[in-house]
């Protein structure tokens, strides 16, 4: 369930001030009933120096390098592209392979497999954020709310630069975990979390580093403060799921009806998923809004990747796929 206020203003990142910091996990990153504890207590796993530095390096070079050929920032990721854009959205062609080469990198699955007490698999659900001075981040949101269906795999935020208060970086609240879902359903497309219903005392954060990490519970509400830093706040958001046992799949949409979906996988297997009414179906353009059983056969081409996150024969969610 989710809140129905249809006339409460949207939560702004502009007004949230952190009133205390992130639990650093680092202590007991090897016992994993109590990780699992603070988990579900806390909301969220922050761990301080988790991943290789090297590793964490080279994706931040890798980030840097077009905005560098652009002149759109200096050696130190300073901004010095004045007013002009970007020109490079979170799931495009730009960065494409950097997470899977970090995911690669020496030591970094043994970290996940830490966390997740198993061998990690990636999921095609990545955004990498490159966010210049005063650009105004997302809004606030739970990612559970949007993604049936989340429970199966573990959402990561990983800074791939120092963020100190003015750079801004995640914040999170805690304390949601046991309560519905707070975003207000009365408000169309997009659904934004209301003002008012989160306490000032629950929005943490941290001054991160490179090799931190942060695992959110799907019910955590969280975004991104303003960067009001002179430099370029860099950072990678995507999940982890067990390779044993996956929550999702993903692969070309070969066939789809308002009542089944079948998709064809990197090992060439066909795999046909059910459609409810209470499959999250989001596979249009950016994502864009839920999607209706029918609406989503007029914007999803055959051949398009999607991922479906599922339970037996049943999509939960059905999403356009980014592997990153």
């Amino acid at each position: 369930m989710a809140v129905w206020l249809p006339d409460a203003p949207d939560i702004s990142p502009m007004d949230i001030r952190p009133a205390g910091r992130l639990r650093d996990s680092s202590g007991i990153v090897d016992d994993r009933e109590r990780l699992d504890e603070r988990y579900e207590e806390d909301g969220y796993l922050y761990f301080r120096n988790l991943l290789p530095k090297e590793a964490v390096e080279a994706a931040r070079r890798e980030m840097m390098a077009p905005l560098l050929a652009d002149g759109l920032i200096d050696a130190d990721c300073v901004w010095i592209g004045g007013e002009r854009e970007t020109g490079i959205t979170e799931t495009g062609p730009t960065y494409r392979g950097v997470w899977p080469r970090l995911f690669d990198g020496s030591g970094v699955k043994d970290a996940l497999a830490k966390l997740l007490g198993e061998a990690p698999a990636t999921v095609p659900m990545v955004q990498y954020r490159a966010y210049p001075p005063n650009k105004r981040a997302g809004g606030v949101h739970q990612d559970g709310f949007a993604s049936p269906g989340v429970t199966g795999y573990k959402p990561l935020w990983i800074p791939l630069i120092e963020m100190d208060e003015a750079m801004g970086g995640l914040v999170l609240a805690t304390g949601f975990t046991k309560r519905d879902y707070i975003h207000n359903i009365a408000k169309k497309p997009m659904s934004p979390v209301p003002a008012g219903i989160i306490p000032d005392s629950a929005w943490l954060r941290a001054d991160y580093e490179p090799t931190d990490l942060v695992m959110i519970h799907p019910k955590t509400p969280h975004t991104g403060l303003p960067n009001r830093s002179r430099r370029v706040r860099l950072s990678i958001d995507t999940r982890v799921q067990s390779a044993a046992n996956p929550a999702a799949i993903w692969g070309e949409l070969v066939d789809g009806s308002p009542d089944a979906v079948t998709l064809k996988l990197a090992d060439g297997g066909l795999r046909t998923l059910r459609l409810s009414d209470q499959s999250f179906i989001r596979s249009g353009p950016d994502r864009g809004p839920r999607l209706s059983r029918t609406e989503y056969l007029e914007v999803t081409p055959l051949g398009e990747l999607l991922m479906a996150a599922f339970e037996g024969d049943h999509a939960l969610m059905l999403r356009r796929a980014d592997p990153g």
